[in-house]
């Protein structure tokens, strides 16, 4: 159950934060100011220092928390695919070794000789 909790806690955490991250580079610039042939040139240039720099993912110290973070969320999915869960409806009669429809004579019976061990 721990870790549906924190599926869920890792869910609420990573999905708005991917897609704050994706949406930065999905933001179109609107280019105002000259339109001189000189000016559309350094915006280009800056432009492709700018997407140089958004192309190296590892030193951004967000993507690396993200991608840390969608990998233990991974490894839990994981988990709780491969995992058997048990559950088990508590039934006295099982215990006392008894039929269902045993007398409350029977019962009070049984449930002294378990007692008495």
């Amino acid at each position: 159950m721990a870790a549906y909790f924190l599926l869920t806690f890792l869910a609420l955490i990573l999905v708005p934060l991917t897609l704050s991250f994706a949406a930065n580079f999905r933001s179109s610039t609107v280019i105002q100011g000259c339109k001189c042939q000189d000016c559309i040139e350094n915006r280009e240039k800056i432009g492709q220092k700018e997407r140089s720099t958004f192309g190296k993912l590892g030193s951004d110290s967000k993507t690396i928390f993200l991608s840390i973070g969608w990998l233990i969320f991974a490894g839990l999915v994981y988990f709780v695919l491969n995992t058997s869960s048990t559950l088990t409806v508590y039934d006295p009669f099982t215990i006392l070794g008894i039929s269902s429809s045993a007398t409350e004579k029977e019962i009070k019976k049984f449930y002294k000789k378990l007692s008495l061990k």
